[in-house]
């Protein structure tokens, strides 16, 4: 018996100082850079009752660091763009990007790892350890940047008939939108041993030559069967507010042919459709067509075809638009 409790002694004595140190927070709690170095991971910590409640309070608070991080990596990044630019084109850009940065900041959780979790048994408590490889970020993002600069650059440097140049010049604009997001993910994640990016071609030179070969191209507009020229003002107005020069005579022409194919009377009201073709020509040359119809409805035939004129209008502005290239 008294074996037996001697031994039960011992056993305490062994195990109770283990389950202490068991019960001791591990180092990353209180130094996670020790194990995690700033320069190659961000991390973020914390807690909550379950261990799920704790990894999630954990991606969290990496989500207000990124958060942070992107706010900040955003504004360094449009005031170098800016000193390199001879137009302030980022500004508007600047804040539309600055009232999402919660939905970019979720994108870059895709890269978080738990890395560490530990149960605090007198506080009842899960503590968790959130953390993003820095590497993993820059590389992904350095490779988007690369292709997209290369598209941009084949883009630019691409020799075509004047409608398809203004194409790949707008398209080329589009990208180096769409890169700008890039640059500020990257450059979020980038620290003293990182360099941050900027974009190897201005943003005001894209514009610049946007704007160049729009003017190259003064377009004359000829339509056919127009109502009460509803088709050719909107065409105008689209054109102009899009920065295209128009011109009475020009050897480019967009040439629109207007064709009634029904007006019925149905349930005491009148519908006509319309149809129209779109043609850019060049002298005798057909560069592009597009087509639209559209088939209204009103009290009377005249009301139905100004319904229908107005909804094709806007339908043949949008089409012209989209050949060109614009979204």
């Amino acid at each position: 018996m008294k074996k037996c409790m001697l031994n039960l002694v011992l056993i305490s004595v062994l195990i109770l100082p283990a389950l202490a140190i068991t019960n001791k927070p591990p180092e990353w709690i209180a130094a996670p850079s020790k194990y995690y170095p700033q320069d190659l991971y961000a991390t973020a910590y914390g807690t909550g009752k379950t261990a799920e409640a704790a990894k999630a309070n954990a991606l969290s608070s990496l989500s207000g660091f990124l958060e942070t991080r992107i706010s900040s990596g955003l504004r360094v990044t449009e005031e170098a763009m800016e000193q390199r630019d001879a137009k302030k084109t980022t500004n508007k850009y600047s804040q539309h990007v600055s009232s999402d940065v919660r939905t970019y900041t979720v994108g870059s959780l895709q890269f978080a790892e738990i890395k560490e979790s530990w149960y605090d048994e007198s506080a009842h408590l899960w503590h968790a350890l959130a953390a993003i490889e820095r590497d993993k970020v820059l590389t992904h993002y350095s490779s988007i940047i690369d292709n997209n600069e290369q598209l941009i650059m084949l883009k630019m440097e691409a020799r075509d008939q004047l409608p398809d140049t203004i194409k790949n010049y707008i398209q080329a604009q589009y990208l180096f939108q769409e890169n700008k997001t890039n640059y500020f993910y990257y450059n979020a994640f980038t620290t003293s041993v990182t360099q941050n990016r900027y974009p190897s071609i201005r943003e005001d030179y894209i514009l610049q030559e946007i704007q160049r070969a729009k003017q190259q191209m003064p377009l004359s507009i000829i339509v056919r069967n127009d109502y009460d020229l509803q088709i050719e003002n909107e065409l105008k107005q689209t054109l102009k507010e899009h920065d295209f020069s128009l011109a009475p005579e020009s050897n480019y022409r967009l040439i629109v042919d207007i064709e009634l194919r029904e007006s019925r009377e149905m349930n005491k009201q009148h519908f006509v459709n319309l149809a129209a073709t779109l043609m850019l020509m060049y002298k005798d040359t057909e560069l592009f067509r597009v087509s639209a119809s559209a088939n209204q409805g009103d009290r009377n035939e005249s009301g139905a075809l100004k319904r229908s004129s107005k909804v094709l209008a806007r339908k043949l502005s949008t089409e012209v638009l989209h050949a060109f290239g614009q979204q």
